[in-house]
């Protein structure tokens, strides 16, 4: 039986989407920028200095610092459920390349079709012009080879999921937990060359000429294999590291958030963040189990979460372009608020369209 059932699973999407959402909004237009894609030692001096503080705007802070974290939760969840289908499901041995393909990547690209052209629609009216290789990367999935042609950004993440759709077909599927090792040792390996190069030497000579080699690894498959397989392994292993007193989760979760932020004061320890933050999302929705009305809530979220993942740029996009024109803050907790609510209702009307165009065909 798996150790986190379908509403866990759900409770953690609908956490994991409604921090990506917001965050995708307020890091536009906040100061205290995120570690994502790379590190800045100063961004989580601020962002510490904020917490000691108690400033005003912490809650800002806490989403735009460490929203980009519910990446890191989705992965895990894609690990684990892809275990659970394929190693351990229904579907055990009977797994084969091309329908696993088709259907993945299948599903991933009529997700974004209809939103992607409803947002180069509203860039056209907008006069906000995109090359025409960005568009052609992005319907393509291939965007993450060139980070600067993905727009909207947040589409980066559907050619990362195909990339790790094939990576795990290729690579991970039924593979002993040591190949699992020797790939993470290859990633923080790869990203390690990059942030400490010392001054003087051949690879700090090529980084002087490409200054993104660390960007890039980020924005595919190389730089998130930690979280990825650490729902692998988690599937794999029957883990289990909840407990049944919840003020034990509640300790474990203020252990695991301080880690989370700390491990941001390090360059090496922010390589193994992700874990944290994982971490982190399985304590919070073990402690929502007992409060129902929040539980459901999530739970919610993370049936439509997909749906919210797709359609959100859209609305941020309209959210930002207002911004600028009429010179109100997109960051104020009206704003948010307003911004999420909608996202959400323009979420639910895509499922249902999604439904009825695309899923019953």
């Amino acid at each position: 039986m798996s150790l986190l059932s379908r509403k866990d699973t759900a409770s953690m999407k609908g956490v994991a989407i409604f921090f990506i959402v917001v965050h995708n909004l307020i890091h536009w237009v906040h100061p205290i920028i995120e570690n994502e894609f790379s590190f800045n030692i100063d961004s989580s001096k601020a962002f510490v200095s904020h917490l000691c503080a108690l400033h005003p705007d912490l809650w800002k802070d806490v989403f735009s610092f460490l929203g980009w974290y519910g990446v890191s939760v989705f992965l895990f969840i894609s690990g684990y459920g892809l275990v659970c289908k394929y190693e351990k499901g229904n579907e055990t041995d009977k797994i084969s390349y091309y329908p696993f393909i088709k259907s993945h990547v299948g599903k991933l690209f009529f997700l974004m079709l209809i939103p992607y052209l409803l947002y180069l629609l509203l860039r056209y009216i907008f006069s906000d012009s995109i090359e025409p290789i960005g568009i052609l990367a992005q319907l393509t999935m291939l965007s993450n080879l060139r980070p600067r042609y993905i727009d909207p950004g947040v589409y980066w993440y559907f050619g990362l999921m195909v990339q790790f759709y094939l990576f795990y077909l290729f690579f991970l599927y039924n593979r002993k937990i040591t190949k699992i090792v020797y790939w993470n040792i290859i990633s923080i390996i790869s990203m390690l060359l990059f942030i400490n190069v010392p001054a003087d030497t051949l690879m700090s000579d090529f980084l002087t000429r490409y200054p993104y080699c660390l960007d890039l690894l980020r924005h595919n498959f190389i730089g998130w294999i930690l979280p990825f397989t650490f729902g692998i392994i988690y599937a794999r292993l029957d883990l289990s590291i909840t407990f049944d007193k919840q003020w034990i989760n509640w300790l474990s979760l203020f252990a695991c958030i301080t880690l989370l932020i700390l491990a941001n004061l390090n360059v090496y320890c922010w390589l193994l963040s992700p874990v944290f933050g994982i971490m982190s999302a399985i304590y919070f929705c073990r402690i929502c189990n007992s409060l129902p009305l929040l539980n459901k809530v999530f739970i919610y979220f993370g049936g439509i979460s997909a749906f919210l993942f797709a359609v959100h740029p859209v609305v941020r996009y309209v959210c930002l372009y207002l911004s600028r024109l009429s010179g109100f803050t997109a960051s104020n907790i009206f704003t948010v608020c307003s911004y999420f609510i909608v996202c959400v209702l323009v979420a639910v009307g895509y499922k249902f369209l999604h439904k009825k165009l695309i899923a019953s065909r």
